[in-house]
């Protein structure tokens, strides 16, 4: 295991260097999330992806926009009540802005 993480940082920097030297548009973000993917996809199943692969860029932008769309679930897992909370101060606001028209 130990093996499969120091290619894939092997892998990360010369990536780093690569789009450094290019001003490639894809941020270290990216490049790490990928690395990763690649990790924990070589330890489960003994298969390598190339860094440049279609599938694996699209998991990590879908993961993502996912967890960029749904940042407020995290508190709303840990307190429950706070949809209710939100949902009413949202109907409110609307109901404020619509009268306000």
């Amino acid at each position: 295991m130990e093996r499969v993480i120091h290619d894939e940082i092997d892998k990360l920097v010369k990536e780093v260097m690569k789009n450094d030297r290019n001003s490639n548009s894809a941020t270290l973000c990216q490049l790490l999330s990928v690395s990763v993917v690649n990790s924990i996809w070589t330890i489960l199943t003994g298969e390598k992806i190339p860094h440049g692969d279609a599938t694996v860029s699209e998991i990590v932008k879908g993961t993502d926009e996912f967890i960029k769309n749904e940042s407020l679930s995290g508190p709303i897992m840990m307190l429950p009540w706070l949809r209710y909370w939100m949902c009413e101060s949202y109907v409110h606001a609307n109901a404020f802005l619509t009268h306000a028209s």
